[in-house]
């Protein structure tokens, strides 16, 4: 340790007592006022004595063990800040020997980006308000008791639904055995009918009825040549309609008979002779049950009259 400047004075200029017990003087002041003779110094210069070198104490040795010991510590935290340095410079792409300007440049950025995000979030938060706002709406408007009761509702609906499906279900079962039954026995027996009836009205030129096997109608003259009801005149394609009708309420047990049978004006379309044989059929069908024909035709009341003389007429 190095000793201050005042203590080295102090050492260089301490004259001992017994010196100056001997020379007389009082005072060491007036000894170094003084001069030998012969010597060559001034007065009260003195010759200076070297002071002894001091040895350390162990506490300015720990001292400097501390010192040491702190300076690597310093040099580690340096050496770890400059990694840190070097870490966050490449990860904003800055090389590490780049200027303060590249870095602003990077922070201006990075602060450009912080603000675009900042702005989603707090869109995104808008919309998260206005989303449970509308869910708080949803459960204020819909609560527990009334989802209760609409759902007792649908349930009550879908029990009567199917039972209603369930009798449904029974009346087409119903129905389409029915349905076949008569095929089996009654059709024949419409369409012989029908064939008589349209052959009748024809004067013998359309003599038979066929059905195929998608339900499409056909007749047949004499010689059996097939023809499609969309291939005949207007008039014979009505007189075929007309002989299955009257054929079926002949033919069928289960339609009332006391349900009338209205016709408008069905014999228009028909030249003399087929409007004569069609008028027969129909007094024929006049027997089991009433038919009433509407006509503004005086041929065709003249018609009727000659097919049944007992029919009456009704002029409106």
């Amino acid at each position: 340790m190095r000793t201050s400047r005042w203590a080295r004075i102090s050492t260089a200029w301490t004259i001992p007592r017994w010196r100056t017990r001997a020379s007389g003087c009082r005072s060491p002041g007036r000894l170094r006022r003084s001069a030998e003779p012969g010597s060559g110094r001034p007065p009260g210069d003195t010759p200076r004595r070297p002071a002894p070198a001091r040895r350390r104490t162990a506490a300015e040795r720990r001292r400097e063990a501390e010192g040491a010991e702190r300076r690597e510590e310093i040099d580690a935290e340096i050496g770890e800040l400059a990694g840190r340095r070097a870490e966050v410079l490449a990860s904003c792409g800055i090389p590490e020997d780049g200027d303060r300007f590249n870095l602003a440049a990077a922070l201006d950025e990075v602060d450009g980006e912080r603000d675009v995000l900042a702005r989603k979030i707090e869109a995104s938060n808008q919309l998260i308000g206005q989303t449970e706002q509308r869910l708080e709406e949803g459960r204020s408007r819909f609560d527990l008791d009334e989802l209760r009761t609409r759902h007792q509702q649908v349930c009550t609906r879908i029990a009567e639904s199917q039972q209603e499906l369930a009798r449904l279900l029974v009346a087409r079962r119903m129905l389409d055995a029915a349905i076949e039954e008569w095929e089996r026995y009654s059709q024949p027996e419409v369409y012989r009918t029908a064939e008589r009836l349209l052959s009748e009205m024809t004067g013998g030129r359309w003599t038979r009825i066929a059905v195929d096997d998608r339900g499409q109608l056909a007749v047949a003259d004499p010689l059996g040549d097939p023809r499609s009801p969309l291939l005949l005149s207007t008039g014979t394609c009505q007189q075929l309609y007309l002989a299955l009708r009257i054929a079926l309420l002949e033919t069928a047990d289960l339609v009332g008979k006391s349900v009338p049978v209205v016709c408008d004006d069905i014999l228009v379309n028909f030249d003399d002779a087929r409007r004569v044989a069609t008028a027969r059929s129909l007094a024929r069908l006049a027997r089991s049950r009433q038919v009433i024909v509407f006509t503004c035709h005086r041929s065709v009341v003249d018609a009727l009259r000659a097919a049944d003389p007992a029919c009456s007429v009704l002029e409106i």
